[in-house]
């Protein structure tokens, strides 16, 4: 609100700026030309006069001062003669760009010398003038106001909402509105928030569930290790060594007790993995150029920056019906893993589509994965042998795959040795 009383204070100086500026500059410029042309004429006038006394004709006397150079010459001079009864003299007079003196003779007036100017400074009235400036003040004033109220506004109220969002998940949605430029802002954002509340259940939820399996774990492996602790400690004291079928038995209940423990690891990194991948796909109608517009606009500015040559290329406009954003999911996976186990020296993209479905393509020239690794690398938590000393947990391959599989396509791996370069190739049936 401040600002809006801010604006409609300098819109009224401006204006009131050019009404003062109206009502004495002008009139001023106004007075110093018409000064000008009173002392042109006046001159004129004295030249005529003196003509006209040496005897000549006061018709050819006009047409010489016609062809004098003079500042502020008028464009028409008449000559009216005293002895006119006609009252020419009356009727030229009324006009603004008229100038009319007398013209003596031995003391006496022989007639009037009518000095005619187009003026350019029209004569407009000042309330018109006014009434114009008026109107444009209230214009400007009401657009302003409807600048404020409908964009600048809702705008303020939008940018405060991510903070609540962020801080405060459970915040009531924003009302809806038909408004062209923030009704679908506001829908996202609603969706944003109810993305949000999702997720933070589901956290809530795994986080319980996580809590419970590590009791579990906990309390499932405690006794299988306490026997095989027991089973050492008989064995380091003699206990069974002088009997071979007590010490077979024994080693019977430490592998029992052993496998045990391998159970409840397989079961904890299975479910680990089952929360990590978890993937719900979203199936909409779309071109596939518009996720290749997706991808280069996440990453062209970033590679840009990282001196990484980028490339996406899709020549064509072939309609999808899947996850758009599923897609963009994998794909930018797979660009990431690029970016982290690639040398720097190029990436690129390519979206082919055929009849029965859609290719994407993500290639980089770095260090080649063994061909043994390659069955391998999309199993949860597995890491290629180039990932020494590379940050990462091994799942994000296995993620790719699992939302490939929720939208019934796949996900597979290969070495270009012509090119030196990795090929991950999804496929994604339509």
């Amino acid at each position: 609100m401040k600002r809006l009383v801010i604006s409609l204070a300098a819109v009224t100086l401006m204006f009131l700026a050019l009404a003062l500026l109206w009502l004495f500059a002008v009139p001023k410029l106004t007075l110093s030309r018409i000064n000008a042309r009173s002392v042109t004429v006046n001159r004129l006038n004295s030249v005529l006069e003196n003509e006209i006394s040496e005897g000549k004709e006061p018709e050819a006397s006009v047409a010489e001062l016609l062809t004098l150079h003079e500042a502020q010459m008028p464009d028409e001079i008449k000559f009216l003669s005293g002895k006119n009864t006609e009252g020419s003299v009356f009727s030229a007079s009324g006009g603004g760009g008229n100038m009319i003196c007398p013209v003596h003779k031995d003391g006496e007036i022989v007639g009037f010398a009518v000095y005619t100017y187009s003026d350019p400074l029209k004569h407009v009235s000042d309330l018109l003038v006014l009434s114009v400036l008026a109107f444009c003040w209230l214009a400007a004033s009401v657009f302003l106001i409807f600048i404020y109220i409908n964009i600048l506004k809702p705008f303020v109220r939008l940018s405060e909402y991510p903070e609540r969002i962020a801080k405060m998940p459970d915040t009531d949605k924003l009302p809806e509105t038909r408004n062209r430029r923030f009704g679908k802002f506001i829908w996202s954002m609603n969706m944003l928030r109810d993305v949000l509340i999702n997720e933070r259940n589901r956290s809530e939820r795994l986080e319980g569930q996580r809590r419970t399996l590590l009791a579990s774990v906990a309390h499932g492996v405690k006794t299988p290790v306490t026997n095989i602790r027991l089973y050492a400690e008989a064995i380091k004291t003699g206990l069974y060594s002088e009997n071979g079928s007590d010490n077979a038995a024994l080693a019977e209940k430490i592998d029992r007790n052993a496998e045990k423990i391998q159970s409840l690891v397989k079961e904890l990194i299975e479910t680990s993995a089952s929360a990590a991948s978890s993937y719900t796909p979203e199936i909409t109608s779309f071109y596939i150029s518009e996720m290749a517009k997706i991808i280069s606009g996440e990453y062209t500015e970033r590679m840009n920056i990282s001196h990484i040559p980028f490339a996406v290329e899709c020549r064509s406009e072939h309609i999808m019906n899947s996850d758009l954003y599923g897609l963009v999911r994998i794909v930018s996976q797979l660009i990431e893993n690029a970016v982290k186990y690639g040398n720097g020296e190029g990436i690129k993209v390519s979206i082919e589509s055929d009849p029965d479905g859609v290719c994407i393509s993500v290639c980089n020239k770095g260090e080649l994965l063994p061909e043994e690794e390659l069955l391998f690398i999309f199993d949860s938590f597995r890491r290629g042998s180039n990932s020494h000393d590379v940050e990462g947990s091994g799942i994000g391959l296995f993620t790719a795959r699992t939302i490939a599989s929720a939208l019934g396509g796949s996900v597979a791996a290969r070495r270009l040795e012509d090119s030196g370069e990795m090929e991950f190739t999804v496929y994604i049936p339509d």
